[in-house]
């Protein structure tokens, strides 16, 4: 069973959308599983943003029975100077920073390849590299630079390489897909983050009113947001249509 993971729903909505999904409550968190009769069995989650939730999220998940893949999805910000605003972003390795590493985290290879393979048919830009999961979003200029420049990393985001670990200690193979929301030339503006996040739309609309100024950036993001989720989309159907035709003892030989 594919079980696909996303720190917010705004990330993976229009896909949930597109398909026949039907609420699964039993996991204590959002979560989906395919309904479409002849599919195969399929999960989407959504953990909510950071370490501890994505840590509690896939350790249940985990537990579902005949979960044989761990999808990381969603958005990302670029760190690589070529990367632009809604291209996609395949992890190659994960790793967390500024902590170092206590377990492989590397996608798995074959479907690391199913990955490019899909956004090559859909015609999707694609970078694959080292992913960055960090403590908290990396929004200046300067600080994607210095971190592009330290570590090599193509991308930055919350929740991937624990997801990566719990994956792995439970030899289940780990595929981290993301797209790139804010790229290495872009701030992202304080007000810009408590939209995307969990700030209430009357604390953003108290904030425009003393800061209007601030208006355009959230237009900007709304745009971009709009592109990153029609690219993850396009993604996303293609990769589920694409796993499901892999033989089953493909996907059994994922896990050695």
């Amino acid at each position: 069973m594919l079980a696909i993971i996303a720190a917010m729903e705004e990330e993976v909505g229009s896909f949930r959308r597109r398909g026949r999904w039907v609420r699964d409550d039993s996991l204590g968190m959002r979560a989906w599983r395919a309904a479409a009769a002849g599919e195969r069995p399929k999960l989407l989650a959504v953990t909510g943003v950071g370490r501890r939730a994505a840590e509690e999220g896939v350790e249940r998940l985990l537990t579902v029975k005949g979960v044989d893949v761990v999808l990381s999805v969603g958005f990302a910000g670029g760190l690589a100077p070529g990367a632009r605003r809604g291209d996609l972003t395949v992890a190659e390795r994960v790793r967390p920073w500024p902590t170092r590493p206590d377990t492989n985290t590397a996608s798995d290879e074959r479907l690391t390849a199913l990955a490019d393979s899909c956004c090559t048919h859909r015609r999707l830009p694609v970078s694959r590299g080292t992913w960055l999961t960090v403590e908290s979003a990396v929004v200046t200029v300067e600080e994607k630079q210095r971190l592009a420049r330290e570590t090599g990393a193509v991308a930055a985001e919350m929740e991937s390489y624990w997801l990566a670990r719990a994956a792995a200690q439970a030899g289940v193979p780990f595929l981290g897909v993301r797209v790139v929301l804010d790229d290495a030339r872009s701030e992202v503006p304080e007000m810009v983050m408590d939209w995307a996040g969990p700030a209430s739309a009357v604390t953003i609309i108290g904030r425009l009113a003393r800061n209007p100024l601030g208006l355009p950036a959230l237009i900007s993001l709304a745009r971009d947001m709009a592109l990153a989720r029609r690219n993850l989309t396009r993604f996303l159907e293609a990769f589920v249509v694409a796993y499901a035709k892999l033989p089953e003892v493909t996907r059994a030989a994922a896990r050695e």
